[in-house]
């Protein structure tokens, strides 16, 4: 199947030292939209659940499925560490001890599911609403 090129890829520059800024910097960037999303819930019955689904499939489908997954696994070491990205981390949960709890399973899951995402946008599941309704939907369902 003919691969298609994610956003990322489309963005300026696409070779030398100015592509590994360009990545650091969207890096960045994900891992700060993570962060924000995880502060950000949306009331649901009967589980609540935050925006940070919603930036795991975007990040996914526009970084495509490496640069994704690196985004995911830069977030998961940075809340790793300690400091205050997760979603109801606190002063006496932080760290690998909240990653070990019980949302450990979701956070593996949105490695997953951008890297997921990433292989469909890279298929050109991102260019109709159809396929990115369902190709978000399967990613949902891997997180």
């Amino acid at each position: 199947m003919r691969m298609s090129r994610v956003l990322s890829e489309a963005i300026a520059p696409a070779s030398g030292a100015a592509l590994w800024i360009k990545r650091a910097a969207l890096v960045a960037l994900g891992v700060a939209a993570m962060a924000v999303a995880a502060k950000i819930k949306v009331p649901m019955w009967p589980v609540p659940i935050t925006m940070q689904t919603f930036v795991v499939l975007s990040v996914g489908a526009a970084y495509g499925a490496r640069l994704g997954m690196v985004t995911m696994l830069a977030y998961l070491l940075i809340g790793a560490v300690g400091l205050d990205v997760f979603t109801s981390s606190s002063a006496e949960s932080y760290g690998l001890a909240y990653m070990m709890g019980g949302t450990g399973g979701y956070l593996l899951g949105f490695l997953l599911a951008a890297a997921f995402m990433g292989a469909m946008a890279a298929r050109g599941w991102d260019r109709s609403f159809g396929k990115t309704v369902l190709s978000m939907a399967i990613g949902n369902v891997i997180i």
